[in-house]
């Protein structure tokens, strides 16, 4: 039995890295970056966010603090901001991106073809950058569909149970 590999993209001041982690513990996780790729264990030390790092020959302690925007890295004695996507999250984005703003009016559409199983706000409703708006089921995953800033939802143009096409009008913000 073969072991499955996830994949992210890991953006660290300003720079972006391609990480492969293998679902078996035993396993290195592997770090390309342009023409050079790096193999490391890391292995949890205590309880919390606490690490070694096993680069090469060095052994390097590791802390990791969620923050807003992502995660700080303490890594050695440098603290660093990294912000962490899976591929189901870059997907997401690309297909975000095909909401259209006109004026102070953004209409959000369907990033993929699929099933609402949840419409997590109504007509009128004041929402936050992230907040969910609806939930699409396409391929048995759901995807959380939310809003790329402060807006107030001025249409809701789906119900739940309702089979919606990409590029489907989900909702009109402001």
């Amino acid at each position: 039995m073969s072991d499955s590999v996830k994949k992210y993209t890991v953006e660290i001041d300003g720079e972006t890295f391609e990480v492969a982690i293998s679902d078996n513990e035993n396993a290195p996780a592997v770090v390309s970056a342009g023409k050079h790729t790096l193999t490391f264990d890391m292995n949890p030390r205590g309880l919390g966010e606490r690490f070694s790092v096993l680069c090469g020959n060095c052994l390097i302690p590791m802390i990791v603090e969620n923050s807003d925007s992502g995660m700080i890295v303490n890594l050695g004695c440098r603290k660093t901001p990294v912000t962490v996507k899976t591929e189901r999250d870059l997907l997401l984005e690309k297909f975000q991106s095909t909401s259209e703003q006109t004026e102070s009016r953004l209409r959000i559409v369907s990033p993929l073809p699929g099933l609402v199983t949840k419409v997590q706000a109504q007509r009128g409703a004041t929402l936050t950058k992230g907040e969910s708006i609806v939930i699409i089921e396409a391929m048995k995953m759901e995807n959380e569909i939310r809003v790329p800033h402060d807006c107030t939802v001025l249409e809701i143009n789906v119900t739940e149970g309702q089979a919606i096409d990409k590029g489907y009008e989900i909702a009109l913000l402001e």
